[in-house]
């Protein structure tokens, strides 16, 4: 799904796609995010959350690979959409609907 989800950014600016509770979203943001930088694809990733309980906590799970990785100052954090994108940049957002139905 990774991958393809990258070679569609190419075609497709924006993409939904849908991953069950317990199925490892988490883990999928962070692969995608990975390889989005590692290929050079894009030079910034946004990963955007609902609530600050879930960017904590991912961004704690995640900072170690960022660190080994020099991608530190290439991945940022936020809660919501109230902030401005590089150009260059690929915004993933998990839970989309509670963006969605804060920021229609």
């Amino acid at each position: 799904m990774v991958h393809y989800s990258l070679g569609r950014a190419r075609k497709t600016q924006k993409q939904l796609w849908r991953v069950p509770s317990g199925q490892g979203k988490s883990r999928i943001m962070a692969f995608l995010c990975l390889v989005a930088l590692f290929t050079g694809m894009f030079s910034k990733v946004y990963l955007v959350f609902g609530n600050k309980y879930l960017m904590k906590r991912d961004k704690k799970d995640f900072q170690t690979l960022w660190i080994m990785l020099d991608f530190v100052k290439s991945v940022e954090y936020c809660v919501g959409l109230n902030f401005g994108v590089e150009k260059g940049s690929l915004v993933l957002i998990d839970e989309s609907d509670i963006v969605m139905f804060d920021s229609p």
